[in-house]
């Protein structure tokens, strides 16, 4: 597979990057099937122009089609494909950071190609791809979603009504995502909601740090009881130390009005995932934006995903407060021809 892969992306980038009209655009993944030995490459740029290159578009002039931004996503254009026999040859770390949002936002309810989902979360965990590594390149908050991951046998085990690591066979990142999940979701749920900083994404920076902090206790050494047990008994002993995490002030400042011609609007969150409502350009250009997974680097924003309104702000404005009250909009658009 490796040997194909590597000659189909030499190939389409030497496409990309002699042809004037996609010079911008990189490739986003590339999947192969091992029993047709049949790949799909998709391409895209900053202005999310998407391309695809695939066995059903070889008769089309120059092989690809256009995927029109507001018919992507990833349950039809990847996770269906995963299903259906398409391995991952390759992936940009960018397309890790918006799936990994869009599994902590839509999964298990909202994602139909369910085994597809579970074939990524192999992947990577059999790659090494983790919350850390996509975090070092865009230094954003990201959910954990190898919580979703489904653990070969023996490696959980039950511990009367909960499900608990096996101390007899784990790695520490499993182990420390684990106790992450318990902290934030169960044992410090109510201190951590009524805190001064109950975003989510602080409150899963804090329970990341108290997990760390916990390993390296005398209390997780005790093998004689579950993790869960003796985690409860740690916090039991440490109240100062708990307390001193959570009340940490870790508010900042966000420039509304930024260098690339986006004005933000407004901000918020659905669950860890960070939602911007913004206006991008001016006069004619001008349109507005629920922007999903944004990140603000150097006084610029960028987003893993957004939904785009032209200029009805109306319309924007109700499904960004939709969003962060924890609706979806997938279904937003529908019959837009009709309207």
């Amino acid at each position: 597979m490796d040997e194909i892969v590597s000659k189909v992306k030499n190939n389409i980038e030497s496409y990309l990057m002699e042809d004037m009209e996609h010079q911008d655009k990189e490739i986003d993944f590339i999947l192969y099937n091992p029993n047709t030995k049949e790949t799909q490459v998709l391409a895209s740029n900053k202005d999310e122009e998407i391309i695809l290159f695939a066995p059903f578009t070889k008769e089309q002039e120059n092989g690809y089609m256009n995927v029109p931004e507001w018919d992507f996503n990833f349950d039809e254009y990847l996770f269906k494909d995963l299903q259906n026999g398409y391995e991952i040859g390759y992936m940009s770390v960018d397309v890790h950071y918006g799936l990994w949002q869009t599994i902590e936002d839509l999964y298990p309810e909202d994602l139909e190609h369910k085994d597809g989902v579970k074939k990524y979360l192999q992947y990577c965990k059999d790659n090494n791809i983790t919350r850390d590594f996509i975090d070092d390149e865009f230094k954003m908050p990201i959910p954990d979603i190898m919580k979703y991951y489904e653990y070969p046998l023996g490696v959980v085990e039950q511990q009367g009504n909960n499900i608990v690591m096996s101390k007899n066979n784990f790695d520490k990142e499993s182990e420390k995502a684990y106790i992450t999940f318990v902290l934030g979701y169960d044992l410090l749920n109510d201190k951590l909601q009524s805190s001064n900083f109950p975003e989510c994404d602080i409150c899963y920076d804090t329970c990341s740090s108290l997990a760390e902090q916990f390993i390296n206790s005398e209390e997780y050494k005790n093998t004689k009881y579950s993790t869960y047990e003796m985690l409860q008994e740690w916090i039991d002993k440490n109240p100062e130390l708990i307390n001193s995490f959570i009340e940490v002030d870790n508010q900042e400042n966000i420039t509304r009005k930024l260098d690339n011609g986006i004005i933000v609007i407004d901000l918020g969150y659905r669950r860890e995932q960070p939602i911007a409502l913004v206006q991008r350009g001016d006069g004619e250009y001008m349109e507005y934006v629920v922007a999903f997974n944004y990140r603000i680097k150097d006084n610029k924003m960028d987003w893993a995903y957004g939904y785009y309104y032209d200029k009805d702000l109306n319309k924007a404005t109700e499904d960004f407060k939709k969003v962060i009250a924890g609706g979806n909009l997938s279904k937003t658009f529908e019959r837009k021809e009709d309207r």
